[in-house]
């Protein structure tokens, strides 16, 4: 896996990258997969011209756009590399709806990383790297995508996990140690044969 960063993280906030990779890390730790897994720093990309000014003081980036900037980085490089981009701000979607990361499975993720350091944004930034490295590997599951549950919270998981799709369920779990659910952790299992 490659990481890659918004140019302008390396600038205002370094240690936003080492924590992404420790995240991943301890994902890959997690799974049990360390031994046929692993991740690098790539690139540093200039992702600026997808800001949205979305008033004086909050900025979003074009969430569509990012999509689109993914989709030729995987083509360029011929689906040779899973990447996995960090930026700092929220992502702006069509429906206008803000989420703060996305995956596309077996190809990429995106997640936001924030531009503060505190305690609280850290653990967010954690938490989202984690939710969409399990949606790059196939969380939920396949055959889990016609439970009805499943459905209605959008191909989330429906367990005290971090795939629940936000973050109510997060003082019920251990989210270093233990994120996922057992079903969850034995659908990421399996994806990579173990």
């Amino acid at each position: 896996m490659r990481l890659i960063a918004d140019e302008r993280i390396i600038l205002e906030n370094p240690t936003q990258i080492i924590r992404a990779i420790g995240a991943i890390d301890n994902f890959f730790k997690i799974v049990g997969v360390t031994d046929i897994v692993n991740v690098s720093i790539h690139d540093l990309v200039d992702v600026a011209f997808l800001d949205i000014e979305q008033n004086e003081t909050k900025k979003v980036m074009s969430g569509g756009a990012l999509v689109g900037y993914m989709l030729i980085r995987e083509y360029k490089t011929q689906w040779e590399y899973i990447e996995f981009l960090i930026v700092r701000d929220s992502l702006l979607m069509e429906n206008d709806k803000i989420v703060h990361g996305l995956a596309r499975y077996n190809s990429f993720g995106i997640a936001s990383v924030g531009r503060e350091d505190t305690k609280k944004n850290m653990l967010f930034a954690y938490l989202a790297v984690i939710h969409e490295m399990g949606h790059i590997y196939g969380l939920p599951a396949k055959d889990r995508l016609d439970q009805d549950l499943v459905k209605v919270l959008g191909n989330h998981c429906p367990n005290d996990c971090v795939m629940f799709p936000n973050n109510m369920c997060m003082n019920k779990i251990d989210i270093i140690n233990n994120p996922f659910c057992n079903q969850c952790l034995s659908d990421l299992r399996k994806y990579f044969g173990k």
